[in-house]
């Protein structure tokens, strides 16, 4: 019996999260559309309003489309998440080594920032709606000092190549 109720309260808690609830609230819906999934099934939620991170490893789908991200967590208690492509405010990197690289959407609306396994397809996301890739200082302040993100127009320089792009992913993912 024991066992039964220790397991009951691990699913409980997992449902939990206060920064997925916090993506719920502003983005939840019964229903995610048919957009592509990324081959990640972990993500990690890092918020400006609530201490800590939250990792939903092994049990996460992200889905991308030309005007949204969408998220479902296999969790109780918890519903899928469709983040309309203008709250995604930028792209950014976070990288443990080379082979340990992940992609952070930064979503303003709700201090949130998603952190996702880097795929070509996710980078390829970023590029082509358009999300600066912001450098990791900007990165930071937002995230722990709560500065604004610079407007889109700051990064314009970025869209004039994918070679453009591609090297401000690289000085994003050395903290540049």
């Amino acid at each position: 019996m024991r066992y039964v109720v220790a397991l009951v309260g691990i699913l409980l808690l997992v449902g939990c999260g206060k920064t997925y609830s916090d993506l719920e609230g502003a983005f939840g819906t019964s229903k995610i559309g048919g957009a592509s999934r990324l081959p990640a099934d972990t993500i990690v939620l890092i918020s400006q309003r609530n201490p800590g991170a939250e990792s939903y490893r092994g049990i996460a789908s992200i889905y991308l489309s030309p005007g949204a991200v969408e998220i479902e967590v296999s969790a109780p208690f918890t519903r899928p998440v469709s983040i309309p492509i203008q709250e995604v405010g930028a792209c950014a990197m976070t990288c443990f080594g080379y082979s340990d690289r992940h992609v952070d959407l930064l979503i303003p609306k709700v201090g949130a920032s998603v952190m996702i396994r880097e795929s070509k397809e996710l980078l390829d996301w970023c590029w082509n709606t358009k999300r600066p890739m912001v450098p990791g200082a900007v990165k930071r302040d937002w995230a722990y000092n709560r500065v604004p993100l610079p407007p889109g127009a700051a990064f314009a320089h970025q869209f004039e190549s994918r070679a453009a792009y591609d090297y401000q992913t690289k000085q994003s993912c050395l903290g540049y």
